[in-house]
C-alpha cells in the first residue's frame, strides 16, 4: 500500500480516539458532579447535634412532697389540730374535771378552788328566781401570774342530781358576792354564788367555774 493510500485510514484513527476522549471526559464529569451532590446532601439531611449527656443515677430524686424555698407548703398537707368539743352535758369546752376538795388551773396560773358548800334557804326576790332550798358555793381564786388579773367575767355555776341538772342562780340573795374587779399578782379571792337546789339533792353538786364566758371550764365533782 502506498503512502497516499495510508493516510485516509490514519486520519479516521485519529478521530475516533478523539471522540472516545470526549466521551470519557464528559461522563467523567457527571461522574463528580454526581459524587460531590450526594456528599453534600448526605451532610444536609444528616447535621451532626451535641452530644447528649447521661443522668447523674448518684442525684437524689425529686420529692413531691418537698417544698421549694420561699414557696409556702401546700394547705392541704399541713397537719391540722382539732379543735374540742363542747361537753353534751355543760354545753362548754372541759378543761378538766377534779373533786370538790382539789386546785384546779384555769388556765394561765391562775388557780381555783371549792372552799365549801353550804346548804340554806334563799329568798328569790329577783325576776324568775324562786325562794326555797338552796346552797351556797364559795369558790376561791389564785392569781399565779405577775400581772394583775380582771375577775369581772369569771362565771361560777352549779349542777345537780344524777342528770346533772342546772341549778339556777339567785342573784339577789345576800349571801351571794360573786368575783368582780382585778386581781393583783400573787393575791387571793373569795366569793359566794346561791343556787336553787332541791333538798334532797343537796349532796350531790357539781359546780363549774371558768375565768370568762368563752374559756374552757373545769368541772368539780
Amino acid at each position: 500500500m502506498t503512502a497516499g493510500a495510508q493516510h485516509p485510514f490514519r486520519r479516521r484513527a485519529v478521530i475516533v480516539i478523539m471522540c472516545v476522549g470526549v466521551v470519557i471526559i464528559i461522563g467523567g464529569g457527571f461522574v463528580w458532579v454526581g459524587s460531590q451532590g450526594l456528599s453534600g446532601g448526605a451532610s444536609t439531611l444528616h447535621p451532626a447535634g451535641p452530644a447528649q449527656a447521661a443522668p447523674d443515677s448518684s442525684l437524689p430524686a425529686p420529692s413531691s412532697s418537698s417544698s421549694l424555698p420561699g414557696i409556702p407548703p401546700d394547705p392541704d398537707q399541713a397537719t391540722v389540730t382539732p379543735v374540742p368539743a363542747p361537753d353534751p352535758v355543760f354545753g362548754e369546752v372541759v378543761l378538766d374535771t377534779v373533786s370538790l376538795e382539789a386546785t384546779a388551773d384555769l388556765g394561765g396560773s391562775v388557780t381555783a378552788r371549792i372552799t365549801d358548800i353550804v346548804p340554806g334557804t334563799a329568798v328569790g326576790s329577783g325576776l324568775g328566781e324562786v325562794s326555797g332550798p338552796s346552797v351556797r358555793v364559795s369558790v376561791e381564786l389564785t392569781n399565779g401570774t405577775s400581772e394583775p388579773v380582771t375577775l369581772d367575767e369569771v362565771t361560777v355555776n352549779a349542777y345537780f342530781g344524777q342528770e346533772t341538772l342546772p341549778a339556777s342562780p339567785i342573784l339577789a340573795n345576800t349571801d351571794s358576792s360573786g368575783f368582780s374587779g382585778a386581781l393583783a399578782a400573787g393575791a387571793r379571792a373569795l366569793a359566794s354564788y346561791s343556787f336553787s337546789v332541791p333538798a334532797d339533792q343537796q349532796a350531790s353538786v357539781t359546780v363549774t367555774v371558768s375565768k370568762s364566758a368563752g374559756d374552757s371550764i373545769v368541772v368539780f365533782g
